[in-house]
């Protein structure tokens, strides 16, 4: 193949002869075809040779170019169950083509042979299809026999349609047996292959994410797709914790509002509870106990002095003998002493009912000014008690009220501390590793972009640039960038 100065594209070589025989120097019959060309054509004809012409790499051959045998040859596959119950197909390890008419199984011939090498579509669109269609075809426990060379070692591959479903069945064919391999073998690395239905070309021309696919299996990106899965499991971790994290301030936070409020209301019961006045006014009520004792002592002594005084009232025997008796001139005298002693009561009765009298009213007096002290201290303690015991619940149940309130205080500021102290930075802590894990996530993925980039101008330049391959990695719109957008609002990750 040549070039021409000036000229882009490449130039298609042929080479042929006449009848030259180089070992003669002349024309003779032996000599023909002695330098040849093969050309595809898909008919002898200008036309053919046209395109053959424009499309040399692909359609012509010069005796010298390189003609590899491949390496990897699938030779047949047969089917047992199912639709295809009993098919068989032998390949040519060159091309070979499936020919039939709509309807008559060309796909369900393509995707046992995928589905026996464990390499069925990975297009999410796709997938549901080709296992819709697999269901259907191989139904229960259907089977697919695959033949395949590497190297020089013949392979058969069975693999059986179950759910859910097993990995295929490996056993090297030689000329004594087939040997069962026991080992585990990761089909797409023993025996990769490339193969895609109409559904799947369409989408490739649908969907630019899609597409991204074929550059990707053209290049080596296992180790960040690898360490994007770590990165990925990390972040289901992360965010595992974040909600258990979550879940536990919540509980925590709970009833947290209400702590100002608790505490302003036990500052109010203490400035009440303690306030001086409440606690003399106890004093207050030992004091009116006494002064009503006395008032009912010494208003009940005016109701006792009559029956004192009548204990005190002595009278002298009297009767008919007195008159006879020898010495009249002394119980004359005794008599006279008997009345002068009940002169005598009658002035103490008079005397202790006036200085009664005169005690109680200067009683009266005190009592009536002490009640108006207490008239005075009793209004002003009703008005702090009304603004205090607005409930008018009383100041033993005020009191058994601020214990309590002392110990939902404690809880809460035991809680506030947890969350203040333990739980809020933690939050923090998984939410600056989630960011970290983002960001070497996005610098994965960036890396994955820069590959699939070189790729993609390396393919171009290859073609020449008559077709340029772009990675719109900017333009990627898919749930996951948005997804990583909503996370970063308000978060510490840095757009890349």
């Amino acid at each position: 193949m040549g070039k021409t100065k000036g000229y882009e594209r490449r130039l298609a070589c042929i080479q042929a002869s006449d009848c030259w025989s180089k070992e003669a120097n002349r024309h003779e019959l032996d000599g023909m075809a002695y330098r040849y060309s093969l050309i595809k054509m898909h008919e002898r004809s200008l036309s053919g040779l046209k395109l053959a012409l424009i499309d040399p790499e692909m359609r012509i051959r010069l005796p010298g170019d390189a003609n590899p045998a491949p390496e990897h040859i699938i030779v047949a596959m047969w089917v047992t169950g199912g639709f295809l119950n009993g098919q068989k197909f032998k390949f040519n390890e060159n091309v070979n083509c499936y020919i039939g008419d709509t309807g008559t199984g060309k796909s369900l011939a393509l995707e046992p042979l995928r589905f026996g090498l464990d390499q069925c579509t990975t297009v999410e669109k796709v997938e549901k299809e080709v296992h819709s269609m697999l269901s259907e075809e191989l139904k229960d426990m259907g089977t697919v026999h695959i033949v395949i060379r590497k190297g020089d070692t013949y392979y058969l591959v069975e693999r059986t349609w179950t759910n859910p479903q097993v990995e295929p069945v490996i056993s090297r064919i030689s000329e004594e047996e087939v040997e069962k391999l026991d080992d585990a073998i990761a089909m797409k690395l023993f025996f990769p292959i490339k193969a895609f239905s109409q559904s799947e070309i369409i989408e490739f021309a649908r969907d630019p994410e899609v597409r991204l696919s074929l550059t990707d299996d053209l290049i080596d990106i296992s180790s960040e797709k690898t360490e994007i899965y770590s990165l990925k499991v990390s972040l289901r971790e992360n965010a595992t914790s974040i909600l258990a994290e979550q879940s536990r301030k919540f509980s925590v936070e709970e009833g947290l509002g209400e702590l100002p409020g608790l505490v302003e209301t036990k500052k109010q019961l203490d400035k009440a509870l303690d306030d001086k006045k409440i606690q003399n006014h106890q004093l207050w009520y030992k004091e009116r106990k006494i002064v009503e004792e006395a008032e009912s002592q010494f208003n009940n002594l005016i109701d006792k002095l009559a029956p004192m005084i009548s204990a005190l009232k002595l009278e002298m025997s009297q009767g008919e003998e007195i008159k006879q008796l020898p010495n009249q001139d002394i119980i004359g005298e005794l008599n006279n002493i008997y009345e002068e002693w009940e002169k005598e009561l009658d002035k103490l009765k008079e005397g202790m009912s006036e200085r009664l009298t005169s005690i109680i009213e200067k009683l009266g007096g005190l009592i009536g000014r002490w009640k108006t002290r207490f008239e005075k201290e009793e209004g002003e303690y009703r008005k702090l008690l009304a603004e205090i015991d607005k409930d008018n619940l009383g100041l033993q149940t005020l009191s058994d009220r601020r214990n309590i309130l002392i110990e939902q205080i404690s809880v809460l500021k035991k809680r506030k501390s947890e969350l203040e102290n333990d739980v809020i930075p933690k939050i923090y802590k998984l939410q600056e590793d989630r960011d970290k894990i983002l960001t070497e996530m996005q610098q994965k993925r960036r890396g994955i972009t820069i590959k699939r980039e070189s790729k993609a101008k390396e393919l171009s330049q290859k073609l020449e640039n008559k077709i340029r391959l772009n990675i719109h990695s900017r333009e990627n719109t898919n749930d996951f960038k948005n997804d990583i957008r909503k996370i970063q609002t308000g978060g510490r990750l840095q757009a890349t």
